[in-house]
């Protein structure tokens, strides 16, 4: 499940507890009203204003994080395009010539093109693959490099 559905999730769930915190605090209001002889003195009614903020700080906390959930993957997308990937000169040489092939280029090309060995393009794909710069797909005997 993605962050979205789980904090939309969470988010319904606080408006379910807050709609039953509210009928809990009106009927242990009414309950308090009948059943309490010293009027407004009555210590019923502190208790009552306690365990209402307390509730209703719960599930302004429950609000707040299923809204933090779900703006999170939108959040950590923003930072995550926003941030420049250092690249040295080799891994340079290899997105270079990807892009000036239209995005997607085989892994066999690049090698010829770069002059650097298999096992270093190997090596250099698979650190740019981590820092998601480029991805790799099979295709029978070689892989399809294309740009993020």
């Amino acid at each position: 499940m993605n962050d979205k559905k789980t904090g939309i999730i969470i988010i319904g769930i606080a408006v379910v507890v807050l709609f039953i915190v509210v009928s809990y605090d009106n009927a242990l209001t009414r309950i308090v009203e009948t059943s309490c002889s010293h009027g407004t003195s009555c210590l019923m009614y502190d208790v009552i204003n306690v365990q209402k903020q307390i509730s209703i700080a719960l599930v302004i906390l429950l609000i707040g994080a299923g809204v933090f959930i779900a703006l999170s993957s939108d959040i950590k997308r923003f930072f995550v395009k926003t941030v420049k990937v250092r690249l040295s000169q080799d891994e340079k040489k290899i997105h270079d010539f990807i892009k000036k092939e239209k995005g997607s280029a085989y892994q066999s090309d690049i090698v010829k093109a770069t002059g650097l060995s298999k096992v270093k393009v190997t090596r250099l794909l698979d650190k740019m693959e981590g820092k998601k710069i480029v991805e790799r797909r099979r295709r029978g005997m070689t892989n399809i490099v294309f740009l993020k």
